[in-house]
């Protein structure tokens, strides 16, 4: 870090922030599908009570590139329990990446457009890219309701921290020497 611009370090803090924050939106986007998902699932109606799908912990961290840069992920594990239960695929995390999508000025302007309008849409567009569109709207829906959450908590800690303090300072009376 030392020797570097101011620039360049202002860069860095900003792009670390946009990750951390997409990061914390993917996981909450799995979260919401996995729900969803299982909602989706029939409940035996038998009387044994037991759930078709179990969640069984989390896969390891691994990086999947978004529009922000990498982005480090743990996808859940959901187990079924009859081979004749669908097998959960998120929308949001690809899940062979071939190669990875390059980092853009545009990307980073859409993700920082995307915070400041609350719209989740163009968020997840330039963070996951065309496969936004297949995001289920209960996911949806529940994901712009946390990011709108979200994203009026950082517009109003951005204006506490850079609202310029107009308290009168007070002045010191000037005592001639005699």
């Amino acid at each position: 870090m030392l020797g570097r611009r101011p620039e360049e370090l202002h860069e860095l803090l900003l792009t670390g922030v946009l990750r951390e924050s997409a990061r914390q939106l993917i996981a909450r986007g799995i979260e919401a599908e996995v729900k969803h998902f299982r909602e989706g699932i029939p409940r035996p109606g038998n009387g044994s009570g037991r759930d078709p799908l179990v969640r069984n912990g989390l896969h390891p961290e691994r990086t999947v590139m978004t529009g922000v840069g990498p982005v480090a992920v743990r996808l859940p594990k959901v187990r079924r329990r009859d081979v004749n239960l669908p097998t959960f695929r998120s929308t949001l995390v690809e899940r062979y990446a071939r190669r990875a999508r390059t980092l853009t000025a545009e990307a980073l302007a859409t993700y920082v457009h995307a915070i400041e309008s609350g719209d989740i849409g163009h968020a997840l567009a330039a963070l996951i890219g065309p496969q936004a569109q297949a995001v289920p709207a209960p996911v949806r829906r529940e994901l712009q309701d946390w990011w709108a959450g979200e994203c009026a908590a950082w517009r109003a800690e951005i204006g506490r921290l850079y609202t310029p303090n107009l308290t009168p300072v007070a002045s010191t009376p000037i005592v001639a020497e005699a």
